[in-house]
């Protein structure tokens, strides 16, 4: 069946890319938010989140079909790997859902450092997993 070796290459190649997407997140785009002026900061954070959505949600859509895919093909042969991929998958997400999306939702009002650096520390958690 064709649908179970699919699921691992989707699932494989997004998360290849967020791989990457999250370190360059934490280590260079979060960071450089502190650098941008407060008067410029609305436009600034507009436009981060706006070309943002373009790479993360189809890549999301992606990761997320292919969880799901490798979860019920590959079940019996990796039953313990895909539990640490379905944790790690969870907690990303759990932050993602849980505390990115309303620290990004309050810098979409305005600049406040505070916020800025609560996304960059909660942001290791997100890498991490």
């Amino acid at each position: 069946m064709i649908a179970g070796p699919l699921s691992l290459l989707l699932h494989l190649f997004a998360s290849l890319c967020f791989l990457g997407i999250i370190w360059y997140v934490q280590l260079i785009s979060y960071p450089q938010m502190r650098n941008v002026d407060p008067h410029d900061w609305n436009a600034y954070e507009a436009s981060h989140t706006k070309r943002s959505f373009w790479i993360i949600a189809p890549l999301f859509v992606a990761e997320t079909l292919g969880t799901f895919g490798v979860s019920i093909y590959y079940w019996n042969s990796m039953s313990n790997l895909i539990l640490i991929n379905a944790a790690m998958y969870t907690i990303a997400y759990g932050f993602t859902f849980g505390v990115h999306l309303q620290l990004h939702r309050l810098l979409g009002t305005g600049h406040q450092q505070k916020w800025i650096e609560q996304l960059i520390s909660k942001n290791w958690w997100r890498t991490i997993a």
